[in-house]
């Protein structure tokens, strides 16, 4: 939440509701719920619902950075009604880092060892009509 009330991520960007609006809490209305169908509320009042949004096409939308993506068509998304939200977790990668890191390290070993290869061979082939070249 920012200074005014805002749902916000932590790059401070507003989390919108099902309606694209963003989200106001009241800090004097005590603690904030989300439950898992993406409903915000404080104590008894609802305020409103995350929006979790899919596109039919994913080429639909290009990379804007930082994990966002901009939607460049004219496609509109649709509400994901089978989301589950979970409040106050984050998010894992989906990737194990030393292993993606490792297998990245034997790609360039293995291109490397082909670029040696290649110039190997064309020595080898400049030096026989190097030989072929005196022997005449």
């Amino acid at each position: 939440m920012d200074d005014v009330g805002k749902l916000v991520t932590q790059a401070g960007q507003p989390v919108l509701d099902e309606g694209g609006g963003e989200i106001t809490l009241d800090p004097q209305k005590g603690p904030v719920a989300i439950a898992k169908d993406g409903t915000i509320s404080q104590g008894e009042e609802r305020i409103g619902k995350v929006a979790v949004v899919k596109f039919d096409t994913l080429s639909a939308l290009d990379k804007a950075g930082n994990n966002l993506y901009r939607n460049t068509s004219n496609q509109q998304p649709q509400a994901l009604t089978t989301a589950v939200v979970h409040q106050s977790t984050l998010e894992n990668s989906n990737v194990n880092s030393i292993t993606e890191i490792t297998r990245m390290i034997e790609v360039t070993r293995a291109y490397e060892s082909v670029g040696k290869m290649m110039d190997s061979t064309a020595e080898l082939s400049r030096r026989s009509v190097e030989r072929m070249g005196k022997a005449q």
